[in-house]
């Protein structure tokens, strides 16, 4: 299991700590208690990590993430990781405490933008139409990135293998910005800006409009051809329709 994710404000309360006691149990270690997960984190949680240690996680990631990129997640190993990016073995297990937890820093990295952006949005005070426009783009700008498709076949085939690595990745990159568009949705129905009577669904549905393509991608590779501003409008002009979006 991934060390608690410190350098992201709204991630510092997440601790699972499933992966990493069966990858001690794996290994032959005992499972370790929450005593000894606070004592390995030196007392930090809820703290952002100090710049050097911030800087030696982001080169072990960036390491991990081309390298996983270039090869998949199996092909490569722990050595090679902190071979590509310099530092120590010991320094990559206190950070992360696994290669499945470097995996999972990695997809929560490339979220991270995301809810931020999200906020944005909110927060100029567009109307809620131009709001859903503007959001819809931004969303396949980041989706339709190759690098960003390419992560997501490694996360779907480990997420199968590993339910908890999977469950921390529901909660910690994708739940927060649910969240966001959740109460943003429930909002514009309580001023009379739209009709949204489940606004969780809501999200699943938007969410499915713009990310159905990338599993494509993901799934059939850069065969697949899509039109993405047409498809970005015919989501938001469905969408606005069905809810009554202004």
């Amino acid at each position: 299991m991934m060390k608690i994710i410190t350098h992201i404000p709204w991630f510092r309360a997440v601790v699972y700590d499933t992966l990493r006691v069966n990858n001690r149990r794996e290994h032959g270690g005992s499972p370790g208690t929450e005593s000894d997960m606070a004592k390995a984190d030196g007392g930090m949680m809820g703290v952002a990590l100090p710049d050097r240690r911030e800087k030696r996680r982001i080169a072990i990631v960036a390491a991990a993430r081309r390298l996983f990129l270039e090869r998949g997640f199996d092909a490569v190993s722990v050595g090679e990781i902190v071979r590509e990016s310099g530092g120590s073995l010991s320094t990559l297990y206190d950070l992360f405490d696994s290669k499945e937890g470097v995996l999972a820093s990695i997809a929560i990295d490339d979220c991270a933008g995301t809810v931020p952006m999200v906020q944005a949005l909110i927060d100029s005070g567009a109307p809620p139409r131009e709001t859903l426009a503007m959001l819809v783009r931004d969303l396949q700008t980041e989706f339709f990135r190759p690098d960003v498709i390419g992560m997501m076949r490694i996360l779907m085939v480990e997420s199968m293998r590993n339910a908890a690595l999977a469950d921390l990745l529901q909660q910690a990159s994708m739940k927060p910005f649910d969240n966001l568009l959740i109460a943003l949705f429930a909002r514009w129905t309580s001023e009379g800006k739209a009709r949204i009577d489940r606004p969780d669904l809501a999200v699943d549905l938007l969410m499915g409009l713009i990310v159905h393509p990338r599993l494509k991608r993901a799934c059939l590779g850069p065969s697949v051809d899509t039109d993405e501003a047409a498809l970005g409008e015919a989501a938001v002009a469905m969408f606005a329709l069905h809810y009554g979006i202004a």
